[in-house]
């Protein structure tokens, strides 16, 4: 593991940041995509500009999506890793969002029935409730 990336776990765990590993990090790629609770962008930004050095990077196109450049050196060469912040659920090609509800109410109403029985949920749930257990085992 990058050696940056490592110390920015432990930074975000020891400001109380919650954080979900969307996809891990290879050196080809050179970033991570981490998905975060809007509530901490203004934390996130001071860790990411002001411990790290990152230069923000915005796009219009990809909204909420916001990327923070992160220098570091790796054997005398400057090299950056690219932190993806994602704020949001992102569904699907056209990248719309995903629209659900928590209530109960509402979960049992989106299932498939067949004879009688509930079939799985929809992959909208199944991807919201994914990443919802992940942020409560942190």
């Amino acid at each position: 593991m990058n050696d940056v990336l490592h110390r920015l776990y432990i930074d975000l765990e020891d400001d109380n940041i919650s954080y979900c590993l969307l996809r891990r990090y290879n050196d080809r790629d050179g970033d991570v995509d981490l998905m975060f609770f809007e509530r901490d962008i203004i934390k996130i930004e001071s860790l990411l500009i002001h411990k790290y050095n990152g230069v923000k990077v915005c796009s219009k196109l990809y909204y909420p999506h916001i990327q923070y450049h992160l220098p570091f050196f790796k054997e005398d060469k400057l090299q950056y890793l690219i932190i993806d912040c994602v704020f949001d659920f992102i569904f699907g090609k056209n990248m719309k969002k995903i629209n659900f509800s928590l209530k109960k109410s509402d979960f049992f109403n989106s299932l498939k029935k067949y004879d009688g029985k509930y079939l799985s949920p929809s992959k909208e749930y199944l991807t919201v409730f994914l990443a919802i257990h992940i942020f409560l085992e942190n």
